[in-house]
This record gives C-alpha cells, sequence and structure tokens, in this order.
C-alpha cells in the first residue's frame, strides 16, 4: 500500500515501472497461494465451507495486473485497507 499511497502506480509517476513490476510479482504469488488454499479446502469438508470467500479473492486478482499498468488502481481496488 506505500507505493499506491505515494503514488507510484500514476501515469508518469517516477519509479513507476519498478512499482508495477513489484505489485505483479506479488500479485502472482497471492494468486498461487489462494489457488493452493482453495484446492485444500474443497478437499476438506470443514474447510469447504471457506470456499466462497476464497474464489471471491481469486477473482478479484484477475484483473488486477491490468489495472495498475493502465493506472486505474483506485483506493477499494488492492483490497481491504489497514490503518
Amino acid at each position: 500500500m506505500k507505493p499506491y499511497r505515494a503514488g507510484k502506480f500514476k501515469k508518469g509517476a517516477d519509479g513507476r515501472t519498478f512499482a508495477v513490476v513489484k505489485a505483479g510479482l506479488a500479485g502472482a504469488f497471492t494468486y498461487n497461494r489462494l489457488k493452493a488454499a482453495l484446492n485444500n479446502a474443497q478437499g476438506d469438508p470443514l474447510l469447504s465451507k471457506a470456499v466462497a470467500p476464497l474464489t471471491a479473492g481469486i477473482d478479484s486478482l484477475k484483473d488486477l495486473g491490468t489495472k495498475f499498468r493502465k493506472g486505474e488502481v483506485g483506493e477499494g481496488t488492492s483490497g481491504p485497507s489497514r490503518a
């Protein structure tokens, strides 16, 4: 969230390319881990109740890379903010 708050994802910002690459790598890692958690949850009867929130999280990450590249990321786009 720090690069976003500093305006690094806006077009023409200094350090934008590095911030986009770093965000892309973090997003790919998060997507991979959420998919693994989804597969584990589907195989366990108790955890299968948590599949819906995981599916929503995975779906929200699909277009995030494109939004970062285009500079269209809004305050609520990257997930819940932490105070």
